[in-house]
């Protein structure tokens, strides 16, 4: 079963591109502007990537982790953080 996820990318400062290889994705976040990318996950997992523009100095520190659930280990998990309650 498949999975769709919606992503808004927005620039701060310079641009950025993200880059998820196994996915099929690359996208830009450029300042001023918003992206919107369509993900489909087949399968749940973790999927790593990077950012794929010469952005600054610390180009090469900007990892990118998306973390793909199923809706069922979501509703029976116990562990996961509501993060709404936290901030």
């Amino acid at each position: 079963m498949t999975s769709t996820a919606l992503v808004v990318l927005t620039g701060i400062d310079v641009i950025h591109a993200l880059a998820l290889p196994t996915l099929a994705v690359k996208a830009d976040a450029i300042p001023g502007r918003i992206a919107v990318v369509s993900i489909e996950f087949v399968m749940s997992g973790l999927y790593a990537g990077q950012c794929s523009e010469l952005c600054g100095a610390l180009h090469g520190f900007m990892p990118i982790s998306v973390l793909a659930l199923s809706l069922l280990f979501i509703k029976n998990s116990r562990t996961l953080v509501d993060f709404e309650t936290v901030s």
